[in-house]
């Protein structure tokens, strides 16, 4: 009999055998608690990761919607001011061309709405050439005004006019869906109407700078005929009996003077320039016209290039006096 303390016993149940280490984990386990710890942590890493891209995504879409409803109250507040131009006091011509002005019709409405820039302007739809009415002749005019060569333009002609007909029959230099998908493009030809002149961004050929280039020039809310007393001269250059040299004549004429009708216009040219144009002055008046009828409400909230960013666009038909008709609305 021992007293005075605790003995720790040797045998099996007191596991205190010489062979036996105690207190230390074996090398499996060690490994599997690493394991565990290292997949642990991945999945927290995944989850984490998830968590931020879920939110920027949120906030992203958030950004978006702001900017699209901050538009639409610019598109509101600009049809508002439209009407109440059209009601001013009789006599008064509040969307005439004035000399100089260019094809903008109306002062920009512009605000803030919950942080957001808000501008929206009247356009003079007829002040450019309608991508839609325009045949390839007058396009190949447009172009060369604009000052692209030949080798350039033709191709490019092509692939509009084969963008926008109904059928998959390729032009001679033009381009249909196969030549789109063997250039890996996002997109193929609508083979229908452009729906907005930024479509033109998706025609083969045409580049992010061609294409700032050509949208002060193009628009698909016209009718067909052009403003003399508010188209560029490229645009101007397009009218059948004008080249270049003459249009770049008649912009510089009416920054002091409008021009009222076709003799206006004849008076204004140089005599080689005035033998052209009545040589085709029957075709010339078809396509000319004095004043705007189709217009664009533009409409930009927020910061290009950025969620913060969106676009409306009104097709307004002026149908004489106080009477206009939205057309239609398209939201980029």
């Amino acid at each position: 009999m021992v007293s005075g303390g605790l003995v720790a016993s040797g045998g099996p149940e007191g596991g205190g055998g010489p062979g036996e280490r105690r207190g230390r984990p074996n090398g499996f386990a060690l490994a599997a608690v690493l394991w565990v710890m290292v997949l642990v942590g991945a999945l927290s890493a995944t989850f984490l990761a998830a968590a931020r891209s879920e939110r920027r995504a949120t906030l992203r879409a958030d950004e978006e919607v702001r900017a699209r409803w901050a538009a639409r109250a610019g598109l509101a507040r600009a049809i508002s001011a439209l009407d109440a131009s059209l009601s001013s006091p009789a006599g008064a011509t509040p969307l005439a061309p004035r000399p100089g002005g260019g094809d903008t019709l109306m002062g920009p409405v512009a605000f803030r709405m919950d942080g957001l820039p808000v501008r929206a302007v009247l356009l003079d739809a007829r002040a450019r050439l309608d991508l839609n009415a325009a045949d390839g002749e007058t396009l190949e005019r447009l172009l060369a005004a604009a000052g692209l060569p030949p080798e350039q333009r033709r191709p490019l002609v092509a692939a509009i006019l084969d963008w926008r007909d109904a059928d998959r029959v390729r032009r001679e230099n033009g381009a249909e869906a196969s030549d789109y998908v063997a250039l890996g493009a996002s997109r193929l030809p609508a083979d229908g109407p452009f729906g907005s002149a930024d479509d033109l961004g998706a025609v083969r050929g045409v580049t992010p700078a061609l294409l700032r280039r050509l949208l002060p020039l193009v628009t698909v809310s016209g009718d067909g005929r052009i403003d003399v007393n508010a188209a560029p001269a490229p645009v101007l250059a397009t009218l059948p009996g004008l080249g270049p040299a003459a249009a770049v004549r008649l912009a510089a004429f009416r920054r002091r003077e409008l021009f009222e009708d076709p003799y206006g216009v004849l008076r204004a040219l140089e005599p080689g320039q005035r033998k052209r144009l009545q040589e085709n002055l029957d075709a010339f008046r078809k396509r000319a016209a004095f004043g705007p009828r189709s217009v664009e409400l533009r409409v930009e909230a927020g910061r290009a290039g950025t969620p913060s960013f969106a676009m409306v666009r009104a097709e307004v038909e002026l149908a004489g006096g106080r009477a206009w008709q939205v057309r239609g609305v398209v939201e980029r």
